[in-house]
C-alpha cells in the first residue's frame, strides 16, 4: 500500500465495511514468523496524536465490546503490553480515564491468579493511589462482598525487619502518627481509644464456659493454675476481677490466631457492669464492694471487716433492690 507524499493532507490508508450485517474484520493482519503483525508509530518528537486509536460506539458493555481488544490464546504472553522504554522518560506506560460512572481500570482473575499484580524495580511504590485536592473520593477501598468468604480483606506481609505499616498525617503527610513494627507491636502518637471501658485478660475457667456470663465476679481457682471461677463466699481474698461485658483491651499470653472462645475475658481494671446483691444492704455510689455468698455477685463492704485483697472496686451506681441486679463498677482489685 503506498504512502502519502510530503505535500499531502490525506490518509495513507482507509478500510471501511459499509454492510452493517457483515461480521468480518475490516482488516486482518497475520504473521507466522517471529515479527510484529502490525507496527504503528508516530515519528514526531512534538507529536500529540496516538499511534493507534480504537473506538467503540456502543450502548452495550458485553465482553469484547472494546476500543482495543487484546487476546493471549497461548499458555504465555499477554493480552496487552505497554512499555515506556526510555529510562529518562517521565510518561506512564498506560493511562486509563473514565469520564462517566465506570471504572478507570477493571481487572479480574477467574482462576488462581491475582486481579492486579504490580512491582517496583526501582525506589518508587508498587501502588500509589491518591485523590487530587478537589476530590471527595477515597484513595483506596477494599471490600469482601462474599459473606461466606472468611479470608481477610487485606493481607500485608513484611519479609524484612522494617515496619509492616506506617500511617502519616499532616499537609503534606510527613508526620508518622502510627506504626506497626515487624513484631506486630503498635505505636500511636496520639494514644488509643476504643469503645470498651475496661482492660481484660483471657483466663481459663473451672467447668464449662457456658456456665459463666458477663458481670460474674471471679476469683482465683485453688485447684488449677491460671484459672478462675465464680465467687461463692463473702469477703474472699481470692477475688481477681469481673467477667467483662465489652472490654476495650483484651490481653492474652496466646498467639493472636488462638481461639479464645473457651476462655473468659476477665476485667481487671476499668468500668464494668457487675452483678450485685443486697446481702449487706443497699448499695450507694462510691461504696466499696466485695464478694458475697451469692455465687458470682458482689455486695456492699463493711469497712470494719475489709482486709487487704478483698476489695473489687467502687460502685458507680446505686442498687436499692432486695434481690440481685447489675450496676456499673469501677473495678480495681486491691
Amino acid at each position: 500500500m503506498p504512502g502519502c507524499p510530503t505535500f499531502s493532507t490525506g490518509r495513507a490508508g482507509r478500510f471501511h465495511i459499509f454492510n452493517k450485517t457483515s461480521t468480518s474484520d475490516a482488516v486482518t493482519v497475520t504473521t507466522e514468523g517471529n515479527g510484529i503483525a502490525g507496527n504503528f508509530k508516530v515519528d514526531n518528537v512534538t507529536g500529540t496524536k496516538a499511534a493507534v486509536r480504537g473506538e467503540v460506539n456502543s450502548q452495550f458493555s458485553n465482553f469484547g465490546t472494546a476500543g482495543i481488544y487484546g487476546v493471549s490464546s497461548g499458555t504465555g504472553g499477554y493480552g496487552g503490553l505497554f512499555h515506556a522504554s526510555n529510562p529518562a522518560g517521565n510518561g506512564p506506560a498506560l493511562i486509563a480515564i473514565a469520564d462517566g460512572n465506570g471504572n478507570g481500570v477493571t481487572a479480574n482473575a477467574s482462576n488462581t491468579g491475582d486481579g492486579v499484580e504490580t512491582t517496583a524495580d526501582g525506589t518508587g511504590s508498587a501502588i500509589y493511589a491518591w485523590t487530587p485536592n478537589f476530590s471527595q473520593g477515597r484513595a483506596a477501598r477494599f471490600v469482601n462482598y462474599n459473606t461466606s468468604n472468611t479470608n481477610p480483606v487485606l493481607t500485608v506481609e513484611q519479609h524484612s525487619n522494617g515496619s509492616i505499616a506506617v500511617f502519616r498525617s499532616g499537609n503534606p503527610g510527613s508526620v508518622n502518627v502510627a506504626r506497626i513494627n515487624a513484631a506486630g507491636r503498635g505505636f500511636f502518637n496520639g494514644g488509643t481509644q476504643s469503645s470498651g471501658a475496661d482492660v481484660a485478660e483471657a483466663f481459663d475457667v473451672s467447668g464449662s464456659i457456658s456456665q459463666y456470663e458477663p458481670g460474674d465476679v471471679l476469683v482465683i481457682a485453688v485447684d488449677a493454675d491460671r484459672t478462675v471461677e465464680r465467687s461463692a463466699e463473702a469477703y474472699s481474698t481470692l477475688v481477681a476481677g469481673v467477667y467483662a461485658t465489652r472490654p476495650g483491651v483484651l490481653l492474652t499470653e496466646e498467639h493472636i490466631e488462638t481461639d479464645l472462645s473457651d476462655k473468659v475475658p476477665m476485667g481487671v481494671i476499668g468500668v464494668i457492669p457487675t452483678k450485685v446483691c443486697a446481702e449487706n444492704g443497699a448499695i450507694r455510689r462510691g461504696d466499696l464492694l466485695v464478694t458475697s455468698s451469692v455465687p458470682g455477685h458482689a455486695m456492699k463492704a463493711d469497712p470494719d471487716k475489709v482486709r487487704p485483697g478483698q476489695i473489687i472496686g467502687k460502685a458507680l451506681e446505686s442498687f436499692e433492690g432486695q434481690g440481685k441486679g447489675k450496676i456499673k463498677v469501677l473495678v480495681n482489685v486491691k
